[in-house]
């Protein structure tokens, strides 16, 4: 008999949930297939109308140099512990929206995100009551993320 890791229990949970908005899927992006799981919830490409009819996954978008980026993030509760899937969507010249950067965290719960207008630096927060409460999750200089589309580093 095979060991189930709590890692499987929790994927398998949230399977059935994938079933349910796998479906929701713009008929522009609909021949993408999914590489990985977490594709279903955070998938590699958006448009502005899958981010606004997107299910599970709270969407922010935020400015910076006259460019929209949007940070995607996927939270729910396993066995009591915390679990996010973090995505940061840059445009290219098309409009369409390329995930180019993605974290995994799992002691996070409710994670904040804002951009300082001055050096381009996305940070995400915890937000929730609990030990990590306004501690930095993940940064990055938008600057440096997305296409040769999006911001030039200045």
């Amino acid at each position: 008999m095979s060991k189930i890791t709590r890692r499987q229990m929790i994927r398998s949970g949230v399977a059935a949930g994938v079933a349910v908005t796998a479906g929701t899927a713009s008929a522009a992006l609909e021949n993408e297939k999914p590489s990985r799981f977490e594709d279903l919830f955070l998938p590699a490409q958006l448009t502005k109308e899958r981010i606004a009819a997107s299910n599970g996954v709270k969407f922010t978008k935020h400015e910076y140099a006259g460019v929209t980026f949007w940070v995607g993030v996927c939270d729910f509760l396993g066995d009591g512990v915390p679990h996010a899937w973090i995505g940061i969507y840059a445009p290219d010249k098309k409009g369409v929206f390329h995930r180019s950067l993605f974290a995994e965290s799992w002691a996070a719960g409710k994670i904040e995100a804002t951009v300082d207008a001055k050096t381009g630096t996305l940070e995400l927060r915890e937000r929730a009551n609990s030990d990590l409460k306004g501690q930095v999750i993940l940064a990055c200089n938008l600057k440096t993320v997305g296409t040769q589309d999006s911001v030039e580093a200045k």
